[in-house]
């Protein structure tokens, strides 16, 4: 009887040693599954904020591209009309002039462009 109340006792003890350890892993699951939803929800933050930055580039390149593009066939317009009455032929190089700076203007509004989404990706870890 004696062996029996002994043996019960150093179960109970070994049970409620056991029970104490997986309450603490518990425990400690539950801690690294919150500072993980944590994390994630600020990197989501931060790809939702680098998204509407790179939105708001392109937009503000495309304004000025359009600008520049108005710009120039105002004034290949007027160096159009100016050439009629020129004999020389430095009117078509103006234009051709402009019209390489115009391209030059698109290369690098693209150019700016997918910088910014190459940063985008790398920051989000090559993940969409």
């Amino acid at each position: 009887m004696r062996l029996d109340k002994e043996a019960k006792q150093k179960a109970e003890q070994a049970i409620a040693v056991e029970l104490k350890d997986l309450q603490t892993q518990v425990l400690g699951k539950t801690e690294s599954s919150r500072e993980a939803q944590k994390t994630e929800l600020e990197f989501r933050k931060q790809r939702r904020e680098l998204d509407e930055k790179q939105r708001n580039f392109e937009l503000e390149m495309t304004r000025r591209l359009d600008e520049k593009v108005q710009d120039s066939r105002g004034s290949d317009k007027s160096m159009a009309d100016e050439h009629r009455f020129e004999r020389s032929g430095e009117g078509p190089k103006k234009i051709g002039d402009m019209l390489k700076q115009i391209e030059d203007l698109k290369r690098k509004g693209e150019e700016g462009s997918q910088q910014t989404q190459e940063k985008v990706w790398s920051l989000n870890g090559g993940d969409f």
